[in-house]
């Protein structure tokens, strides 16, 4: 609904999107692991992310599927 318009008045045809979730969107597990990371304690996220998250953007969010889209691609791709 939201791109329609633009659809419409400029023949849209392939838009590009990006979007940045929040350490807290897996709840206390990723909260936890960043403030592990920020106190160079032991830190747990790569074992919640896979990878540090501290001062890192990680471009995996959810499951990923056999047609190699994760879950949150999906969610974006619908709600677009």
């Amino acid at each position: 609904m939201a791109l329609f318009p633009l659809h419409k008045l400029f023949d849209l045809i392939v838009f590009f999107l990006s979007t940045y979730q929040a350490v807290s969107g897996i709840g206390y597990k990723g909260i936890k692991s960043l403030i592990d990371d920020s106190n160079k304690e032991n830190s747990t996220s790569a074992s919640v992310f896979g990878e540090q998250i501290l001062h890192n953007a990680i471009p995996k969010m959810g499951d990923f599927f056999e047609d190699r889209y994760s879950s949150e691609e999906i969610k974006m791709f619908n709600e677009s």
